[in-house]
């Protein structure tokens, strides 16, 4: 061996040395570095700490997993926030898209700290990740002050958000109270979209907020509260979506908004469709967005309007006329049916009030023939005879009362719905 390959072995031994409180020296990937030297600097820009390597390696994970990817749509849209809230944040107890372990209660103020928490600077985006992580922390007891962060109006809307998402993904009741409370003073424009398309979730008590941004000026702002209607679907939102949704129709059509209108399913959304469809046919809306108008009355009215049209391919002047046709063909049944099953509903409530008086009339008899029997005036028999005969007339007011009760629900069946 010459001397220089015997001092390259030393040099290298020397390198390999692990000295006290240092780690051993090993080769990384300039991936590897291009990140830490990324995720230091943000650190330093945001005024948080840097991230540990363990979560480092979680958040790249769930960036490389496509989770939080939403499905079109540019990153400042309704569009994809419903996208990433819907499919991928607000599911309690989803699967975690990164590996769990390793877990430890000091990455809680970490992703706290990519919210804005402390000194941090607020982030430009929302760290969904963050609430991912934070989720599998609170379900592993590493993350007890979420519950207090959530509802502390001291904090920024991000680490409130995070709180409350990472707080319901891991299986808690969604706090809506503390997000309407945030929502009535928010004026970033994400947070308000995120904040309304969330309280989907929120249930009957989020209806008056979201129906006061439905109103919004903003396409986006409108939309988002669209969406936080998912599943409330209040009747008076129907009108307020018509209203947004011509609003808007002479720039990128709010699809969404036209989905929330379908899921309604029921006579008002319907005709409120069927408005659209008109007045598109009308030259009062945009024809470039007829098809999509179609395709929301189709799924409202559960018809195939090619096949109402008898066509093979699509034409918008012909599909829009037939389903107007089907449309009116189908109001018109539907009057008759009201009609018809009005006058069943009174005759049965008529005939309902004549047997219950009839049994309120035997009831008595037979009570009364209970106390003559007991001195003896009448027999067994005759008060068994009127007790067999009360009985009768009962088994008839409970018929009668389900008869009427059929109509009734059949009734409001064709009737708009009402709050």
């Amino acid at each position: 061996m010459n001397a220089r390959a015997f001092l390259a072995m030393i040099v290298l031994g020397l390198m390999a040395l692990e000295l006290p409180g240092q780690q051993p020296f090993r080769y990384t990937s300039r991936e590897e570095d291009d990140r830490r030297r990324a995720e230091e600097q943000a650190a330093r820009l945001q005024q948080r700490p840097v991230l540990s390597e363990k979560l480092l390696l979680k958040l790249d994970q769930i960036r490389r997993s496509g989770e939080l990817s939403g499905s079109g749509g540019g990153k400042d849209t309704a569009y994809f926030h419903y996208h990433v809230l819907f499919y991928d944040v607000l599911q309690p107890n989803g699967e975690a898209p990164f590996d769990t372990q390793g877990l430890s209660a000091d990455m809680t103020s970490q992703l706290l700290s990519l919210c804005g928490m402390g000194d941090a600077k607020p982030p430009q985006r929302f760290p969904y990740e963050a609430v991912l992580i934070l989720s599998e922390l609170r379900k592993n007891k590493l993350a007890h002050q979420l519950p207090k962060l959530a509802e502390d109006p001291s904090q920024s809307t991000a680490v409130r958000y995070a709180s409350i998402f990472a707080l319901y993904r891991a299986g808690e009741p969604f706090r809506s109270e503390q997000m309407i409370s945030i929502l009535e003073e928010e004026t970033k424009y994400e947070n308000r979209i995120i904040g309304l398309i969330s309280l989907m979730h929120g249930g009957e008590k989020s209806v008056p907020t979201l129906l006061k941004n439905l109103e919004d000026e903003n396409m986006e702002v409108a939309t988002a509260a669209a969406c936080g209607l998912y599943y409330a679907r209040p009747p008076e939102a129907v009108p307020l979506l018509d209203k947004a949704y011509r609003r808007y129709a002479h720039g990128s059509p709010p699809l969404l908004i036209l989905s929330a209108l379908e899921r309604y399913e029921n006579e008002l959304c319907r005709e409120a469709l069927a408005g659209l469809v008109q007045d598109t046919l009308d030259g009062k809306l945009p024809m470039q967005n007829m098809y999509r108008i179609l395709s929301a009355f189709e799924g409202a009215c559960d018809q195939d309007w090619q096949r109402v049209a008898g066509i093979k391919e699509f034409d918008p002047v012909i599909e829009a006329e037939a389903s107007l046709k089907w449309y009116a063909q189908y109001r018109r049944k539907v009057e008759q049916d009201r009609k018809s099953l009005l006058a069943k509903v009174d005759n049965a409530r008529q005939q309902l009030e004549v047997a219950q008086h009839v049994e309120a009339l035997r009831h008595e008899e037979y009570k009364r023939l209970l106390l003559l029997q007991g001195d003896e005036i009448v027999t067994a028999e005759m008060s068994q005879a009127a007790h067999a005969k009360w009985q009768q007339v009962k088994e008839e007011v409970a018929q009668m009362q389900k008869e009427l009760t059929q109509y009734e629900a059949q009734l409001k069946g064709l009737e708009p719905v009402g709050r």
